[in-house]
């Protein structure tokens, strides 16, 4: 399989969110991409109540509050972290979310090659666990990844008419490895757990155009 990719680029959030669900709604094509956020920006999980954030929104300073397609809790996007998407055909038939999960997260591991990340279920303890907490990075699942004790990598899907909406959300420590670097072995490593050739290209005309008509769906 072939697949466009769409190198990192950084837009609103709204727009960041609407773009992923164009690609999923015109399944034109599979489309890995990456992506970060300007303005800063809270996006919450498909299904998270609005109140569990909402009066930390001023506290924080952050103006747009913004829902992802796909499930989880909520992510602060900031400057130090750096989303990634797919679209594509959804696995053969009889793979699980959980086990499409396991395929991405450890192509990750191999591929960014950086000492101690590893899956949560190897990690004895992690320090950023909060129990309860409606953040993303607060809570972790076994399949999650983990550097020094914190979650460092969540993920997400949703699936519609036989294709997938991948979402994930990496936030290393800012010395780890230099951005361009980051984005040229996450890419790889995508491709890696797809089993695709990645192929440089740019959004369509009526991806851009769909994407401005459901931008005011994504924002709360």
């Amino acid at each position: 399989m072939r697949a466009r990719f769409l190198p990192a680029a950084i837009r609103a959030p709204a727009l960041n969110l609407a773009l992923d669900a164009a690609l999923l709604e015109g399944r034109a094509t599979p489309t890995i991409r990456l992506y970060r956020w300007a303005p800063t920006g809270l996006s919450l999980g498909r299904f998270q109540p609005r109140e569990e954030i909402e009066a930390l929104r001023s506290e924080l300073g952050l103006h747009e509050l913004v829902r992802r397609s796909t499930g989880g809790r909520a992510i602060w996007h900031d400057a130090g972290e750096l989303t990634f998407s797919y679209v594509a055909p959804a696995p053969p038939r009889g793979e699980t979310v959980l086990a499409s999960f396991e395929r991405v997260h450890r192509a990750i591991v191999e591929v960014l090659s950086i000492p101690r990340l590893r899956f949560v279920r190897d990690e004895p303890e992690l320090l950023s666990e909060r129990a309860g907490s409606p953040w993303c990075f607060e809570r972790a699942t076994e399949l999650c990844l983990a550097l020094d004790g914190r979650k460092v990598l969540g993920s997400a899907q949703r699936r519609v008419r036989g294709w997938v909406l991948h979402h994930g959300s990496l936030a290393l420590p800012p010395t780890t490895l230099e951005a361009e670097e980051l984005e040229a072995r996450l890419s790889r490593a995508i491709a890696r757990a797809l089993d695709c050739e990645l192929e440089p290209g740019e959004l369509l005309p009526s991806e851009l155009a769909l994407a401005e008509s459901l931008r005011s769906t994504c924002a709360l």
